[in-house]
């Protein structure tokens, strides 16, 4: 633990700067969070149609 003497001094200024780089770094995670969602989906659909079309294959081949 810092004492006293040893602590950074803050200004208002210093800390509303680090508040808007804290937020843009949130915004930015929830951007690239929302972009694997739709990342996810695509792959869900696309694991399905190829399930679909081996399935096509298999009754085909029957």
């Amino acid at each position: 633990m810092k004492t006293r003497t040893e602590r950074t001094h803050c200004t208002p200024k210093m800390v509303e700067h680090e508040v808007v780089q804290l937020n843009q770094l949130v915004n930015d995670k929830d951007q690239e969070i929302k972009f694997l969602k739709k990342q996810l989906i695509a792959y869900k659909l696309l694991k399905q149609q190829v399930e679909q079309l081996f399935t096509i294959i298999e009754f085909d081949k029957e």
